[in-house]
């Protein structure tokens, strides 16, 4: 636990954050217990992914899961994959099953994925009674802001130039905007990545 403790750094890493649209549509008309079990399945599979590319998951939140390529582990790669493990999590949505979950009308199991690479502060957090090992900053914020932009542009994933920057011509990405990003006084530009060609 000592080491832990000792562990404090600023870092540089990328996040994924990854959300299911509608959610809370979705919760509203089913049984507890069949949400929590679909969760399970959904995370387990995702989870799985993240592992394959080596990222590690930071926490879950309701019905998001925060992920980090970077910390502990870090590749000289870490955005190439983040991004191809977005792209796998997306095409392995059919291959979850739903279990007993009922969709409202013209809602289907659907992801959006926002990816951000930049510096944070990493760490033990929390209080006495309980913590966490997780990172905190501006890049964890912006994240969060890109995979609410996925909504906004109708695309699945959506990426930093700091990320766009880092990756090779084997992936499809498309400047989609320049976007104000509270508390900064420069426009982030930001794209979206398609498994194929546009």
């Amino acid at each position: 636990d000592q080491e832990l403790k000792n562990n404090n750094e600023k870092r540089n890493v990328v996040i994924l954050m990854c959300d299911i649209r509608s959610f809370t549509s979705i919760s509203e008309i089913n049984k507890p217990e069949d949400v929590v079990n679909f969760l399970n399945t959904y995370f387990t599979h995702m989870v799985n992914i993240v592992k394959k590319y080596g990222g590690t998951v930071d926490k879950f939140i309701g019905d998001a899961i925060m992920v980090l390529f970077g910390a502990p582990i870090s590749y000289n790669d870490n955005a190439q994959r983040a991004v191809q493990a977005a792209i796998e999590m997306y095409n392995q949505l059919n291959e979850i099953p739903c279990g007993n979950l009922k969709f409202p009308d013209g809602i289907k199991l659907d992801i959006g994925i926002g990816i951000h690479q930049g510096e944070v502060i990493v760490g033990q957090i929390g209080s006495a009674d309980k913590s966490n090992y997780t990172v905190i900053g501006d890049t964890v914020n912006l994240a969060s802001r890109l995979e609410g932009l996925t909504k906004l542009y109708g695309s699945k994933i959506v990426i930093s130039q700091a990320v766009c920057d880092e990756l090779d011509k084997s992936l499809n990405v498309m400047l989609l905007d320049s976007v104000k990003v509270k508390g900064k006084k420069e426009a982030v530009f930001v794209y979206r990545v398609d498994e194929k060609p546009l």
